[in-house]
Order: structure tokens, then sequence, then C-alpha cells
């Protein structure tokens, strides 16, 4: 596969995405490579086939840039996740990332501070993985994200596209449990389904 990233065709406004499936360079003094985040690409596949809704996943390492910070004008995946808004007539973001080890909670959410929309969906979002009964007694955090120098894609969808948007971590042994996946798989479903 020569691109750097997989369209995955819809039937639901909803985009869901996974910028850091493989290795990726933070735009950084330092530019350090950053490892990638397995089985979100899977997630988003998944989650799609299951939903209804547009995809867009990382298909190789991409060295040159960070598809989820780097600005729009060195970034070919923020204009393609610009261009899906535009042309199929997207209304919200979910972007998949895996949990770094070194978190002391299993599922973080963040949302833009400003974006009251943003904030009701990340609590119906979490009421939907805390009722999977699977992902009950696991531990989550919400938060928001905070301005920068850096634009995630989450900020960017919401502060320049102007529709809500959702950064949704998953830790490792989620992913990797396939009990686990599978429950988070239904919850997310759900969610799209209901809104």
């Amino acid at each position: 596969m020569d691109k750097e990233f997989e369209i995955i065709s819809g039937k639901v406004p909803v985009l869901l995405s996974a910028p850091h499936v493989y290795a990726h360079r933070r735009p950084s003094i330092r530019g350090v490579l950053k490892q990638g985040e397995p089985r979100t690409g899977e997630l988003v596949r998944e989650i799609s086939s299951i939903s209804g809704a547009y995809g867009i996943v990382a298909t190789k390492n991409i060295v040159e840039y960070d598809p989820n910070y780097n600005q729009l004008d060195n970034n070919p995946y923020k204009f393609a996740v610009k261009e899906l808004f535009k042309e199929k007539k997207v209304r919200m973001l979910i972007d998949v990332h895996g949990l770094s080890d070194h978190h002391q909670y299993d599922f973080g959410i963040f949302y833009c501070m400003r974006f009251k929309r943003s904030k009701e969906l990340t609590r119906k979002l979490l009421k939907e993985l805390s009722d999977e009964k699977e992902l009950k007694s696991l531990s989550y955090y919400i938060g928001y994200t905070v301005k920068n120098r850096q634009e995630t894609l989450t900020e960017y969808v919401s502060e320049k596209l102007k529709f809500p948007a959702l950064q949704i971590e998953v830790a490792r042994y989620i992913r990797e449990d396939e009990k686990l996946f599978k429950a988070v798989e239904a919850a997310i479903s759900r969610f799209i389904s209901q809104i």
C-alpha cells in the first residue's frame, strides 16, 4: 500500500480516526520518533464496519510528520480529514489512540474545553463504555485539551471546522485482550448509533 492512510467509506456522518497506528515523528526541536499504537487501526475498521461510520487509518510509518499534531499545511492526513467533513458531510470526529503504559487509568476521553456539544458527547460515550459489562470496573479519565502551539485533530475539527470532536485513548492491555477489545467496539458502535 503506497498511501500513508486508508479512507473507509461510510453512511453515518461520523468520522473515526486512527492516526498513530505506526511510528510517527512528533513536531518538536528534538524530532523524536514516537512508537505506534497497536490495534487502533483495527478498532477503527471494526467500529466503522459495525456502525457505518467513515474512517481514516494510518497505513504505514509516517516519519516526516505526525498526523495528529502537525498543522494542516504540512499534514496530508489532516487535510484528508478536512476534505471528508466537506465532501461527505461528516459532522463529528472520534479520534482513537492508544494510551501509553505509564498512565494510571484505562481510558482517557478528551475534548476542547469551550465546545459544549463535544462535552455532552463525551459524557454519552463515557456512559456507553461504563455500561458495557466487561468495562464497568475500569477507570476513566475525562479531560480537555489545553491550547498550545500544536493542534491535535480534535482541536482542529472543533476550532476550525466547528464540529464536535473527541479523542479517546485506550490502554494497551484492553487493546490486547480480545474480550475487552470487542466490548470497546460494541460500546463505541452503540454510541455512534445514538447520535
